[in-house]
């Protein structure tokens, strides 16, 4: 989905905005809302790893 890539570059949750937009017409509001949340999740746990490489411990 690059339009959703282009979107969350600059609004910080493309994804889910695309989402409920496309799939509000055609499902119950609760349905795109569950699985919007479902893959951000997922990709979040997917990009974990690469992420705790980068952290600047003594920061924290």
């Amino acid at each position: 989905m690059p339009t959703a890539a282009i979107i969350r570059g600059l609004t910080c949750f493309g994804f889910s905005a695309v989402v409920m937009n496309g799939l509000s017409w055609v499902l119950p509001p609760a349905q795109p809302v569950t699985l919007a949340l479902f893959l951000e999740i997922s990709a979040s746990i997917h990009l974990l790893p690469s992420a705790w490489k980068n952290i600047d411990r003594p920061l924290l």
